[in-house]
Parts: C-alpha cells; sequence; structure tokens
C-alpha cells in the first residue's frame, strides 16, 4: 500500500507546487514573514490576518493571481469554442450528456483552466437541465463558469 500511497503523495505535492507558482503564494510568504520579522508584533496572527486583508502587495499579487486565471476571451470566441465542444459530445439526452461532459477531452483543450469548474457546474445543474440538453442550456452553464476566474 506504501507505493501507492506514496505515488498519490508526489501527484499532490506536483498539484500543491503548480497552485503556489500559480497564484504566488511564495512571493505573499515572503512579504508576510518579512513583515512579521520587522514588526516582531505582540499577536501575530491577528497581525497576519490584517496583513494579509490590507497590504497592498499582498492585494496586488492576488489579483494578479485571478486575473490570471480569467479566460479574457471574447463571449464570440467561447461561444463557438463551446458549439465545438457540444457537437463534438453527440448525446444529448440528459444523464449520457452529463457522462460525455465530464469525459469530454475538447473540453479541456479549450477551457484548460475552467475545464473542472464546467464539468462541476454541468453536475451540479442536472436535476435543472431538460431530458433533451440543447447547446444554449449548455453555452448557459458554461459561459457563467467563464465569466468568473478558474478555481485552480
Amino acid at each position: 500500500m506504501a507505493p501507492k500511497t506514496l505515488a498519490r503523495n508526489e501527484a499532490l505535492l506536483d498539484e500543491m507546487t503548480s497552485y503556489s507558482l500559480g497564484n504566488y503564494v511564495k512571493d505573499m510568504m515572503a512579504i508576510l514573514m518579512e513583515r512579521l520579522i520587522v514588526d516582531l508584533p505582540n499577536d501575530p496572527l491577528n497581525y497576519l490576518i490584517d496583513l494579509v486583508q490590507n497590504d497592498p502587495r499582498i492585494i496586488a499579487l492576488d489579483e494578479e493571481a485571478r486575473y490570471s486565471r480569467m479566460d479574457l476571451r471574447s463571449i464570440k470566441t467561447k461561444q463557438t469554442l463551446l458549439k465545438a465542444i457540444y457537437d463534438d459530445l453527440r448525446v444529448y439526452e440528459k444523464a449520457p450528456f452529463v457522462s460525455a461532459v465530464v469525459a469530454s477531452k475538447l473540453l479541456r483543450q479549450h477551457f484548460p483552466r475552467h475545464a473542472n469548474d464546467i464539468v462541476n457546474a454541468v453536475v451540479q445543474t442536472e436535476k435543472a437541465l431538460p431530458p433533451k440538453v440543447t447547446l444554449r442550456d449548455f453555452n448557459t452553464v458554461a459561459l457563467a463558469v467563464l465569466a468568473r476566474p478558474a478555481s485552480t
């Protein structure tokens, strides 16, 4: 059982490293540690909380990380790509449609940052979807996700 756990731990470490690099975690930690060492506050925990919420350098890094997770392509481009994905699925009854979206390689190719979020949104809205899912239904769910920063 140890080799399987080790492989899972390595995969998790790779994901955490990728996330931290993409979201400026190391830079934020450097700012926090620098301020903590220089200021030596009496209540370090509350000090760090306040720093995370109010330090302009931390806020700027957070905004930059969010901006980098946005899909800034035009709505028309997104709709064209979503249509290609929808056409590629070739199943439109609700249950097989949801399964096809989960397995879609084209979705991950066209929207690599948002693919998991789109899949989660489709799965979460499955009960609200009509028996036969239209392109409009799919676009409504996917475009709502694409309007926000990707979660990963």
